[in-house]
């Protein structure tokens, strides 16, 4: 059983990654995926969250580019 304290700091984690996935719609596989064990996070799950960050922080740079004439809707999938 997961200490309060680690099941509090996955919940605020995988929330604000959540709330990432609006600009960074590469992360969304993984954060659906975290989501799933918020509850009951192991160390293997809290050690992929902290990877999903330095992700986040080592291309925080890499613009995210579309080919010209498509664009991604809402839906997430594209348009000519």
């Amino acid at each position: 059983v997961p200490e309060e304290k680690q099941v509090t700091l996955a919940r605020s984690l995988v929330g604000s990654l959540i709330y990432l996935t609006i600009t960074r719609p590469e992360i969304r596989f993984a954060c659906s995926k975290l989501a799933r064990v918020v509850q009951n996070p192991t160390e293997r799950e809290l050690e992929a969250m902290k990877r999903v960050v330095k992700y986040l922080y080592y291309t925080r740079r890499t613009p995210l580019t579309f080919s010209k004439g498509r664009w991604l809707g809402p839906d997430g999938e594209w348009y000519e």
